[in-house]
This record gives structure tokens, C-alpha cells and sequence, in this order.
């Protein structure tokens, strides 16, 4: 069984760690922008820790007592539409069903917060692949496509309507 908790018990680059485990296959691969995917997760792990109201943002997925992963969310523009971060677990533990679970709780997080709509972006290239069927099995439907100067590749764009 999935918990999640806080990052009270973590420091800042705990987050950053957690992300360049789960992520290293695909920098391994031939992906442009590596240094401004690392910039970027170091300045989410930065903001997590200091600044609280992104901190209670981001919850710590454990399978008993082992971290897993983690999944955050915006909730600024609540209660019109929240949106999902990083989603993401380590690799040891994919293909298991946890980052679904994982976002099934930020479903009912966003429920419970009377969110009418949920948005969420996930990579057009192969590695993603996993991500979009998870998204679409949870009965999010594609809305768009952009190309992500960080990641410099398309990425497509997901709504769930809650209410």
C-alpha cells in the first residue's frame, strides 16, 4: 500500500536527487537541453524547500517505508483548474501501476479543493509513452501540443474536467 507524506523530513536537493534518478535514463539518451533539465529541477527542489506554499505541494510516495517517488501540483489557479507537476518514480519501481496511483491522489487532492479541471503536459517522444496511456487511461484527453524550450521537443497538453 502507497502512503504520502510531506517533505518536512527532506532537505533542499533531495527533490532534485530523487528527479535525476527517475529521469537519468532518458538523459542518457540523446535528448537536447540536458543542462536546462537539470537547471530546472534544481530550481524546483530550491523553491520547494523555500518557499512553504510549494513545499505543501509536493508529496513524498512511499511502498511501505521506501520512497518511491514523489508527485506535486500547482493549486494557483484553483478552483478553476489545478495542475500536475513532476509525477515521478524511481525506476526500480515502474511499470507497477504507482505513478497512477500517485496522480489518482492528486485527483482527489484537487476533488476535495471543488477543482473543477485538472491540466498536466507530458513529452511527445517515445520515452513518454507510458506517461500519455496513464493520463488517457485516467480519462485525460489531449487539448493541445507545444513545443518545450527546456526539454526542446513537442509536448502534449492533457484537461480532466472534475465537475
Amino acid at each position: 500500500m502507497l502512503t504520502f507524506n510531506s517533505i518536512s523530513s527532506y532537505e533542499e536537493g533531495d527533490l532534485y536527487k530523487i528527479l535525476y534518478k527517475s529521469y537519468e535514463s532518458l538523459l542518457a539518451e540523446n535528448i537536447k537541453n540536458k543542462d536546462k533539465y537539470i537547471a530546472n529541477w534544481k530550481q524546483f527542489d530550491k523553491d520547494s524547500f523555500s518557499q512553504p506554499k510549494i513545499g505543501k505541494c509536493v508529496l513524498m510516495t512511499y511502498l511501505g517505508d521506501k520512497l518511491i517517488g514523489f508527485a506535486s501540483y500547482d493549486p494557483r489557479h484553483f478552483p478553476d483548474y489545478g495542475i500536475i507537476g513532476h509525477n515521478c518514480i524511481l525506476p526500480e519501481y515502474r511499470n507497477l501501476g504507482y505513478g497512477k496511483i500517485q496522480i489518482e491522489n492528486l485527483l482527489k487532492i484537487f476533488t476535495n479543493k471543488n477543482c473543477k479541471k485538472v491540466k498536466v503536459s507530458t513529452g511527445e517522444i517515445e520515452y513518454y509513452l507510458p506517461a500519455r496511456k496513464m493520463y488517457q487511461s485516467l480519462g485525460f484527453r489531449q487539448v493541445g501540443k507545444h513545443q518545450d524550450k527546456i526539454r526542446g521537443y513537442d509536448v502534449i497538453d492533457y484537461e480532466k474536467d472534475l465537475l
